[in-house]
């Protein structure tokens, strides 16, 4: 759906951009890219690596960098260390990292969530103290399923018994903010069996649940392999029942459903993914990494040895530097913020935002999904909200197919 036009324009401008922005007020995330993986998963199409002998060392030295170069002091809200898989690094080495990051963007003293992503495999209690001790204060396990045949099948690594011990380690260490991460519709899921699954889950009693239906992306082993006919996908009517069990089971054990794959216990919603989905600012850094700072888009290098090339030659290291213009910025914010299924978009925030009224500007489109009864309008909190229904939430892609502009354009 995002449309583009590549731009050039000196790292020292998008980092004065950031700070000028900053300086105007208003909170801010960072998103820190860890890239390298025991085995890259069939499923997988985040910008991951297996390693095979890199220097990690020279890529965490060019991620701190980056983070002297833009976001210095920048004291963000919420950290996010995704991947890849972050606890594939040396426990000692990830600690020593996270420690100089923090004086360079002060995150300890400002961010009230600091998330690292953990596979069960590199996580132990040497791990769980080293993070605690960077002041990492909630974790996502990558659990994926609790079957050891369906990991085999998808390149995981690890089993189910070692996602449990994973679960148990972090527990005893302290941690108090933990996210499971599963995936469904396998191909030849049992539906009961799945509602089991959870079931074992919600004894653990995460604060947090994601629970992604199995996606199959353009360029994955996955796909490759089902349309050489390897593999059968599940259709759309199995896909609904099952997301729709999903919701149904986790609803009952007190796991609310604030966006389309996000559940969480009363007040333990992702806080950073929140700032993500609300078209808030964040700064990403490392291979691949993105950063959104009205009306700014960028872009990371993907390759990781391009990205540090770049970084230690004092090179352009963005392969998207992007002003986007006001009709792009309304749709981006209808697209991440519909699927809020519980407060949807603010009106009032998408105009500040874009400069536009959503309801003025796709008048025709939205009357048509509120009379269908896909999207509903409401008053909250001296604000005018808009939201899709129960019906709209299976039907986002129609939706956001029917707001899509007719042309992309970034102005330089």
């Amino acid at each position: 759906m995002e449309r583009s036009h590549k731009v050039s324009t000196s790292s020292s401008q998008e980092n004065s951009h950031n700070q000028n922005f900053l300086r105007g007020g208003g909170g801010v995330a960072l998103y820190v890219h860890l890239p390298f993986c025991v085995k890259r998963c069939k499923y997988c199409d985040f910008n991951s690596y297996a390693y095979t002998d890199q220097n990690i060392n020279s890529y965490l030295e060019a991620v701190l960098s980056e983070a002297r170069l833009r976001a210095s002091n920048l004291q963000p809200q919420t950290v996010f260390i995704g991947g890849g898989t972050p606890t594939f690094i040396e426990a000692e080495k990830l600690r020593d990292f996270l420690l100089e990051l923090s004086c360079i963007t002060n995150f300890r003293s400002s961010a009230q969530e600091v998330t690292v992503e953990a596979n069960p495999e590199s996580f132990d209690e040497n791990m769980a103290r080293a993070l605690l001790d960077a002041g990492v204060n909630r974790l996502s396990i990558g659990f994926q399923s609790l079957h050891d045949e369906v990991l085999k099948a998808y390149d995981r690594v690890h089993d189910a018994a070692t996602s449990f011990k994973a679960f148990e380690i972090a527990r005893n260490a302290g941690f108090d903010n933990i996210n499971v991460d599963l995936i469904y519709s396998f191909p030849g899921q049992n539906p009961e069996q799945w509602g089991a699954d959870l079931e074992k889950i919600h004894r653990l009693a995460p604060e947090h649940l994601s629970c992604y239906e199995l996606s199959y992306e353009p360029g994955t082993a996955l796909t490759k392999l089902r349309d050489v006919g390897g593999h059968q996908e599940n259709n759309n009517e199995f896909n609904t029942l099952m997301f729709e069990l999903t919701r149904r089971i986790n609803s009952g054990a007190g796991y609310q459903a604030y966006e389309v794959s996000a559940f969480a216990l009363d007040g333990r919603q992702c806080e950073h993914n929140l700032i993500y989905w609300n078209s808030s600012s964040y700064v990403g850094i490392g291979a691949g990494a993105a950063s959104w700072v009205t009306p700014y888009r960028t872009m990371n290098l993907k390759d990781p040895d391009k990205y540090i090339a770049a970084i230690v030659n004092n090179e352009n290291h963005f392969v998207e530097n992007n002003c986007c213009d006001n009709t792009t910025i309304l749709f981006d914010c209808l697209m991440m913020g519909l699927r809020l299924e519980q407060c949807g978009v603010s009106v009032e925030q998408i105009e500040n935002l874009s400069k536009l009224n959503p309801l003025e500007h796709y008048k025709k489109q939205i009357g048509v999904f509120v009379d269908s009864g896909l999207l509903e309008i409401y008053r909250g909190d001296s604000q005018t909200y808009l939201r899709a229904t129960a019906r709209g939430i299976l039907q986002l892609d129609t939706i956001l197919g029917e707001l899509l502009p007719d042309s992309g354009s970034m102005r330089v």
